[in-house]
């Protein structure tokens, strides 16, 4: 019961953060404020079971967002968070590239077990793409942190969502074609 409501709470304050950092901003509160949202995260991180990687990528993230705000205060480091998790979801594809399986054959496994090679080969190029997306976004992400904050929010909190459904479609469509033909 608990991992679902992990998940969700997750997914939640991910989606409001840029909002959250927008509201805080509009209000002029102190950015140390922000830090709340990452014991969140973090306390949601501790009480996962799954002991991945991306768990401890997130606590990480999350203790040193933490200690970012308490100590220095500053709402540019309020707008480091999606660059972070970009890095952090590079790593874990890219790292999957040099270490198989893959990150997205590790995912198509879960329904389809035996996969043939040819499958293998098409989810280390889905790998590829969500990597090179990972490093774009994040670049973008960084360059926006310097900008006025509803043009971050705007990126960060809607723009970027949209890239990701955009993705999430066109390889879903990839996906059926390339089937068809194995």
């Amino acid at each position: 019961m608990l991992k679902p409501l992990i998940k969700i709470i997750f997914a939640l304050i991910s989606i409001a953060y840029p909002f959250a950092v927008l509201y805080m901003l509009n209000m002029n509160m102190e950015p140390r404020y922000m830090s709340a949202v990452f014991v969140i995260i973090l306390l949601a991180q501790l009480f996962n079971k799954k002991a991945g990687i991306l768990k401890y990528i997130f606590i990480f993230i999350s203790f040193t967002m933490i200690i970012l705000l308490i100590t220095i205060n500053n709402s540019v480091i309020t707008k480091l968070y999606p660059i972070s998790i970009n890095a952090a979801l590079l790593f874990l594809f890219a790292s999957s590239l040099k270490y198989p399986p893959s990150v997205v054959e590790r995912i198509a496994r879960i329904t389809t077990p035996d996969l043939p090679e040819e499958a293998v080969v098409y989810c280390v190029k889905v790998t590829k793409v969500w990597s090179l997306f990972f490093i774009i976004n994040a670049v973008i992400s960084a360059v926006t942190v310097f900008m006025p904050v509803k043009i971050w929010v705007i990126y960060n909190g809607f723009i970027s969502y949209m890239v990701i459904g955009a993705i999430f479609v066109v390889e879903y469509i990839v996906r059926i074609n390339v089937r068809e033909k194995l």
